[in-house]
């Protein structure tokens, strides 16, 4: 069953046969009831029309042979989860399925707690993989999700994703300590450590996190975050790099006058490029900057006087691309740290960082739970 079929059903037995319905569009609610209302019992009929989705999403066969084998699927169902029970009737039945229900969301938890885990230890500390997993599932054994017999399946879960961590990303790990180093001192919490810090400042911190990509940046924030609670730093320290940070990448773009740290702009640049318009910059001026006959991209720098203008050449409307992608960049780690800072994010428990990429592989096809 794939995971978006079992949040579903999840949904559906959490409501109770007597008001699911109402997670139905109104149109198709009202025709639902409709239908229902012809049976003699029709909380049973709701009941049994939910149990046999069940069965369909479980065993994956159609409305069709479930309705025609449907005592056979329910006896099979009974053996395994209840076996010294008989199927008293269909809300009965609704309940039991909702209970096995709840079992799979605890093991589901539990699996991505483990995956949290391993990702974070992967990604912040490296090494034996084992040693983590022992300390992690001493912590976890006590999770309503764990079981026993699960270990196996648990240590091989973890490796996989622990060391899949550690090769992706301990090239950021020497950074990561340079970059701790420096904020550390500069926030007051760690003496500064002379060898690794000495030659890093807030445009070297910024070159570092301009160059890693997108998708690497969330290994940094973990390895900083799980740096920070070692030392018992609480969020201030977040709150303290973002504003640091902030105000580096404005300092840097207001002085430098390369880039303009406004998103619709940057945006803008990219789109003039790319559709081949006309660009024009000041014959006068060194400046990075262009001006379009569009009103509504002209620049805020230019002075009311506009000196004479020539088109920019190639060269030029390609470096007023890569800055203005370098600018939206900045703008996404400004946002990224700022969540950090707001506690919308926690980058050691890898909160929206553990994705599709982790955790679908394991989860994508629930065919080690329950109810298979």
């Amino acid at each position: 069953m794939e995971i978006k079929e079992f949040d579903k059903l999840e949904k559906i037995y959490a409501a109770g046969a007597s008001t699911y319905d109402t997670l139905l569009p109104e149109k198709h609610r009202k025709l639902f009831n409709r239908k229902m209302s012809y049976s003699f019992n029709p909380q049973e009929a709701k009941a049994k029309w939910a149990n046999k989705k069940y069965f369909e999403k479980t065993y994956g066969a159609d409305r069709k042979k479930v309705s025609k084998k449907y005592d056979l699927y329910v006896n099979a169902f009974l053996k395994k989860h209840f076996p010294a029970t008989e199927r008293k009737n269909e809300l009965d039945l609704f309940n039991k399925i909702g209970g096995v229900i709840q079992k799979d969301r605890n093991k589901i938890e539990f699996t991505r707690t483990l995956l949290g885990e391993a990702n974070k230890h992967g990604t912040t500390k490296g090494g034996d993989w084992n040693a983590h997993y022992n300390e992690t599932i001493s912590k976890l054994a006590e999770h309503e999700g764990y079981e026993d017999e699960g270990i196996d399946r648990y240590q091989e879960i973890f490796k996989e994703a622990f060391e899949n961590a550690n090769t992706t990303h301990a090239a950021l790990r020497e950074e990561a300590g340079l970059i701790f180093d420096f904020l550390a001192d500069k926030h007051g919490v760690k003496e500064k450590n002379e060898e690794a810090a000495e030659d890093i400042d807030y445009d070297q911190i910024r070159n570092i996190l301009l160059s890693i990509p997108d998708e690497s940046r969330p290994a940094l924030y973990q390895m900083l975050q799980s740096s920070a609670e070692e030392l018992g730093v609480d969020k201030g320290f977040w709150k303290q790099t973002g504003e640091a940070l902030g105000r580096g990448f404005k300092n840097y773009a207001f002085l430098s006058h390369k880039y303009n740290l406004d998103e619709g702009f940057a945006q803008n640049t990219i789109n003039h490029v790319d559709e081949g318009k006309d660009m024009w910059v000041r014959k006068d001026d060194s400046h990075a900057f262009w001006e379009s006959k569009d009103k509504n991209l002209q620049s805020r720098w230019f002075p009311k006087q506009r000196p004479t203008y020539r088109k920019a050449t190639q060269e030029e409307r390609k470096k007023f691309r890569e800055d203005a992608e370098t600018s939206l960049k900045i703008m996404d780690i400004d946002k990224e740290i700022g969540r950090i800072a707001e506690g919308i994010i926690d980058p050691v428990k890898g909160d929206n960082f553990v994705t599709e990429k982790i955790w679908y592989p394991f989860t994508g096809n629930l065919g080690y739970m329950s109810q298979s």
